[in-house]
């Protein structure tokens, strides 16, 4: 539910342009040199095998994972930081423990491939989004 939520509040906000052009340009990006995008950083603790972030204009962040097999980018979160740390929102909503403040943030690919997130939190977030859509517009 916080996952769809973040999304609705990208959209409710109506992010600057300037948001939505590096989310643009970080995906064409993204498609040229894969996941390892410049200043994108390894998150830490349990997610680090798996999620880079990105900060974008404004305060807004991009977290996302990758499928190297597929050649696929799989954009997980984008939120805004409001006075909260936004990678507790997207930590508590994969079920893992956020690292304390002040951790290390490598570059993307320093430490090697980005793995792909395992099905268990891929699940879990299609698991939030389609009980929300549910809730939101009945069956579909």
């Amino acid at each position: 539910m916080q996952w769809v939520d973040s999304l609705e509040r990208f959209v409710d906000r109506k992010p600057p342009d300037s948001v939505r052009d590096a989310i643009v340009n970080f995906l064409y990006t993204a498609r040229s040199v894969g996941p390892c995008v410049p200043k994108a950083y390894r998150l830490s603790g349990p997610l680090e095998r798996w999620v880079c972030g990105l900060h974008l204009p404004g305060g807004w962040r991009i977290a996302y994972s990758a499928d190297e097999a597929a050649r696929r980018l799989i954009v997980l979160f984008i939120d805004v930081y409001d006075g909260d740390d936004v990678w507790d929102e997207l930590h508590a909503l994969l079920g893992v423990v956020n690292p304390e403040e002040n951790h290390p943030q490598p570059p993307c690919c320093e430490a090697g491939v980005l793995e792909r997130l395992p099905d268990r939190y891929l699940q879990r977030l299609e698991s939030d989004l389609f009980d929300h859509l549910k809730e939101k517009h009945g069956s579909f």
